[in-house]
């Protein structure tokens, strides 16, 4: 079938070579000539092979290679039978123990063959579960002294948010039209869900009422843990919105960097967004109008 049959570059123990491609076979071959010339060394099989399909008879291998083979993204050390020269056109072919291998993944595109490493999900455990274990007493006070020198760093509820003082946030808009809705509707439940929420990033000085002309509806969305959170609708506001660029890095790189390392840390802000300012002028522009009445942030909204 020749839609399973193609060529590409690959490269054999960093060595370019054109192979063909053949999903349709079980073995991957390479020629006594090529293998010579590539300097690599065969080894003798504990019996002989017999291979079917080429020119109506079989052929029989007594030897073959295991080499990094590299093709796109994708490096695996496979097998190859050797062969005389005769037998092939070509003088590598990629067979199934490539093409069909657990980690990779390939893709066909018109007459063009792209294959990539697979990409798996791996489990990582809870970090309360990795601290339970095999922990002293002795470390443990340790580490509850260490907590309670930085109290200060730790986050109880919204009321002990810290602030960055560093940096304000500022909103720069293409027109000076302010951009209204009115509330929308919700149940009387929600109403209340509402004025506790409201009550809570208030007394947390996240919020303050509001006498801005701009007004942006709020609403509530489901948590995972089946409680509401607070959001508002700014869509109409970031269309008048004018953006600043910053460049994603690609995250191959930042793998690629990765490397070498064997530890790593991570620091979880809460509520990170609401620990950083919003410049005075641009307040107004964040304006929320719910049941309650009309809001504005002093810090960054979610």
């Amino acid at each position: 079938n020749n839609s399973d049959k193609f060529y590409k570059q690959i490269f054999i123990n960093g060595n370019e070579v054109s192979a063909f491609i053949d999903s349709g076979s079980d073995c991957s071959l390479i020629t006594k000539t090529l293998a010579a010339t590539l300097n690599l060394h065969s080894q003798c099989l504990q019996s002989p092979v017999t291979l079917s399909g080429f020119l109506g008879v079989g052929t029989i291998v007594t030897h073959y290679i295991t080499t990094l083979t590299k093709i796109d993204e994708v490096e695996l050390n496979i097998m190859y039978y050797v062969i005389d020269n005769n037998i092939l056109h070509t003088d590598i072919l990629i067979g199934r123990n490539f093409t069909e291998h657990k980690n990779i993944t390939y893709t066909r595109v018109d007459d063009s063959l792209s294959f990539k490493n697979k990409v798996t999900d791996t489990p990582i455990p809870w970090l309360n579960d990795v601290m339970h274990k095999n922990i002293s007493a002795a470390d443990r006070n340790a580490l509850e002294v260490i907590l309670q020198e930085h109290e200060c760093c730790i986050f109880q509820n919204l009321n002990f948010l810290g602030k960055a003082h560093s940096v304000k946030v500022s909103i720069e808009l293409t027109s000076t039209r302010p951009v209204t809705h009115r509330a929308y509707r919700c149940s009387e439940k929600d109403k209340q869900t509402f004025r506790v929420l409201i009550q809570e990033v208030l007394d947390a000085q996240i919020i303050r009422k509001s006498t801005s002309s701009y007004s942006s509806p709020a609403l509530l969305v489901n948590k995972k843990d089946g409680t509401k959170r607070l959001v508002v609708d700014y869509r109409a506001l970031n269309k008048l919105t004018i953006k600043n660029k910053f460049p994603l890095p690609f995250i191959e790189d930042i793998i690629d960097n990765l490397h070498r390392y064997r530890y790593f840390t991570n620091l979880d802000l809460a509520a990170g967004y609401h620990q950083i300012p919003m410049h005075e002028k641009s307040i107004p522009y964040t304006a929320f109008i719910t049941p309650e009445g009309l809001y504005e942030y002093v810090r960054l909204p979610f």
